[in-house]
């Protein structure tokens, strides 16, 4: 079980278990209901968390 601290919120996430998003070595936590932290790294980083290329 692999555990990482959310960048944003340093919430512990389970990354085996617990949605989320990893970009470059960044570990974001991902809530389905606020996606608060997804977005607030999108946005501080101008990424597009839908663009898959």
């Amino acid at each position: 079980m692999a555990k990482k601290q959310c960048y944003m919120c340093k919430k512990e996430i389970n990354t085996k278990e617990d949605p989320h998003y990893k970009f470059g070595g960044k570990y974001i936590c991902y809530t389905e209901d606020t996606e608060d932290c997804v977005i607030a790294y999108c946005y501080e980083n101008r990424i597009d968390p839908l663009d898959k290329s």
